[in-house]
């Protein structure tokens, strides 16, 4: 067992009991704390004359695993660069209100969905807008449920292209250095 999983699984024992987690997060709690161990169980290699080469535990395969997962995070961004226009791009956060978090915790599903709708009609309302771009950029959007104490904080990063395509199929620049100006889209973000 690791250091990760050796706090992990101390924090469950003891933090389980004092709050009420759902149980989908105590499910994936323990999936991660049992990561590589006898609990999930093993495997061996065998070389093609027959001799064992190893024997290992097997992986929680669980998408926020630190260990077994770290392939598929460079996966991701591998996939993610190659999709990304040949341009300057323009990372954006756009944050719920934290008084918010509540609904969050009854129904992600929905409040994920209306998240990534607000900010895709903020961003397609800026740039319409000719003062700013008057084309339809490139947007890639990530949803991130929380912050850098782990705790509850549903935000969307976006990135979005220094430039887009007109209605005439042309690539547009946008008029200004930075993309939009960054009070109005709060401001209209936050309605």
């Amino acid at each position: 067992m690791n250091g990760f999983q050796q706090l992990l699984k101390h924090s469950l024992d003891r933090e389980s009991r004092s709050y009420s987690l759902p149980l989908f997060h105590l499910k994936a709690l323990d999936r991660l704390s049992s990561c590589r161990t006898a609990k999930l169980g093993g495997h061996t290699q065998v070389c093609e004359d027959g001799h064992v080469n190893g024997v290992w535990y097997n992986s929680c395969k669980h998408r926020f695993c630190p260990q077994c997962n770290a392939i598929n995070k460079e996966r991701w961004i591998l996939n993610t660069q190659r999709i990304l226009l040949n341009c300057p791009h323009h990372h954006v956060v756009f944050t719920i209100a934290s008084e918010l978090n509540i609904y969050w915790k009854y129904n992600r599903r929905l409040m994920s969905d209306l998240l990534f709708k607000s900010v895709q009609e903020v961003l397609k309302k800026f740039s319409s807008d000719k003062r700013y771009l008057s084309a339809q950029p490139g947007i890639l959007m990530a949803l991130h449920t929380w912050g850098r104490d782990l705790c509850l904080h549903p935000h969307i990063h976006a990135l979005i292209s220094h430039g887009g395509i007109n209605q005439s199929g042309q690539w547009v620049d946008p008029n200004k250095k930075h993309l939009f100006p960054q009070t109005p889209v709060m401001q209209v973000f936050r309605g």
